[in-house]
């Protein structure tokens, strides 16, 4: 993920990735109060998903409909 930066007031949109039927991993640790800056490389990302398939057209649309969903909104 890449939401930008700034003082985290709330997340939303994480059922887009919780009830996703490809879903291996992810992890997105934010709460109101956290700092984030935009990450100059990977390991610096606020957090991440992973998913998998057999059918690549519709992950490509589930990985779009996650990053489309899942908002960081900031104070």
């Amino acid at each position: 993920f890449d939401f930008g930066s700034g003082t985290v007031k709330r997340v939303q949109g994480m059922d887009a990735i919780t009830q996703s039927r490809y879903l291996l991993d992810y992890n997105l640790e934010l709460k109101a109060g956290d700092k984030i800056e935009v990450p100059r490389f990977g390991s610096m990302r606020p957090g991440h998903f992973t998913i998998a398939g057999h059918d690549m057209e519709k992950l490509k649309m589930e990985y779009n409909h996650i990053l489309d969903t899942v908002k960081v909104e900031f104070e």
